[in-house]
């Protein structure tokens, strides 16, 4: 059975990009354009991994992130940030977060994001 990716991300092009490359290698991929609409999803499909945007309208990544960690603590989540000093908040480092769950964008391969969401600990 394929891995099944939850891609979050307000940017369309992201989102089409990530679920092309996902989609070519295999995984099941759904997609989301806010936390409102990534949390109805989790609440209906088991996902194995997410990609999420920190910076979102409406409620942000991080929320999202944390919301989905305490409810399903296996899935493997990475967090994107085009900020080049984002730190993890306290909160976030509690629920298991780590540098390990991060990336910055602009991301130079694609490539790049399946190494790190198969890097992330379990």
């Amino acid at each position: 059975m394929s891995p099944t990716i939850l891609i979050l991300d307000d940017e369309e092009l992201i989102r089409s990009s990530l679920r092309d490359y996902f989609e070519d290698i295999g995984w099941s991929v759904v997609t989301a354009e806010s936390a409102e609409e990534a949390e109805n999803i989790i609440r209906t499909e088991h996902i194995d991994y997410a990609t999420v945007d920190l910076r979102l309208s409406g409620r942000n990544g991080a929320d999202f992130a944390l919301g989905a960690r305490r409810k399903f603590p296996s899935m493997k989540i990475l967090l994107f940030s085009g900020s080049f000093n984002y730190a993890l908040s306290d909160e976030m480092i509690e629920a298991g977060f780590s540098q390990k769950n991060m990336l910055g964008k602009p991301i130079d391969s694609i490539g790049v994001i399946l190494d790190a969401l198969l890097g992330i600990p379990d």
